[in-house]
């Protein structure tokens, strides 16, 4: 069904029915409303994309959705660290040790830990450390 609106709408210059790329194949019999359709495109597209799809379905048969990520206390240790270029092995070591589940007190006790305490002075840790607590 994406296909086949993608090609419709003009955002696909791929037929769908020409090479018989349907996906109606994978949705259950017993299912009695239409899916979703989620249309995934470069950035570069999206503007151009949004107003083609409002424009041809209406804006009562269009919406926008939008997806919010959260981090686990080792998620936000492991992804920070890694962007500032620290040990991979040094930062699994380091959530595993870690008890607070408080942002605000994560930061204080990663400084006092022992496998972190000789690291808060070097480039990274320092200023992993020192990025300020979300409220």
């Amino acid at each position: 069904m994406a296909l086949l609106v993608g090609y419709l709408i003009g955002i696909s210059h791929v037929d769908p029915l020409r090479w018989n790329l349907t996906l109606e194949r994978f949705i259950p019999e017993d299912v009695s409303t239409l899916p979703d359709i989620d249309l995934d495109c470069p950035r570069i597209l999206r503007d151009e994309l949004i107003r083609r799809v409002h424009q041809y379905f209406g804006p009562d048969y269009a919406v926008l959705a939008g997806a919010i990520s959260t981090y686990s206390t080792k998620g936000i240790i492991q992804d920070l660290g890694k962007g500032l270029g620290l040990s991979k092995q040094d930062l699994k070591l380091l959530s595993r040790q870690l008890h607070s589940h408080n942002t605000a007190s994560l930061w204080k006790e990663m400084a006092e830990l022992p496998a972190s305490r000789d690291k808060v002075e070097a480039p990274g840790w320092r200023d992993m450390i020192q990025l300020p607590p979300a409220d």
